[in-house]
């Protein structure tokens, strides 16, 4: 099967709702987006890449998966073509589902903090 040339993601700064992107398939293309070398996770039914070094570096806290692992610094998500083990563009509903996860990730832990001070 051919590479999938160009892929459609989704790109998320800390503090920022998540956004469309469309980028070259290839590691130099992702890693610059991470600002280093990416690490790839597993997420739901889809690729969740980050920098692996984020964490070390300080960087701020992005998101809380619901397994507990906490992303630092810039990510984005992409599909998983997992026969190929490639990389696949975000379908529509995907784009909708986790865009609409990743911008309320930010207001749950708001209000988890609220909840907190108020004990």
């Amino acid at each position: 099967m051919e590479k999938n040339r160009y892929i459609e993601l989704l790109y998320k700064n800390p503090n920022k709702r998540p956004r469309r992107k469309y980028i070259q398939n290839t590691l130099q293309d992702m890693q610059n987006l991470v600002k280093g070398y990416i690490e790839v996770i597993r997420y739901k039914d889809i690729l969740l890449i980050c920098n692996k070094e984020n964490q070390i570096k300080k960087k701020e806290p992005n998101v809380i998966l619901n397994n507990n692992i906490t992303i630092y610094g810039s990510f984005f998500i992409t599909g998983d073509d997992y026969e190929n083990a490639d990389f696949i563009s975000l379908t529509p509903k995907q784009i909708r589902r986790f865009r609409n996860e990743f911008s309320s990730e930010k207001k749950r832990e708001n209000e988890m903090e609220e909840e907190l001070e108020c004990l």
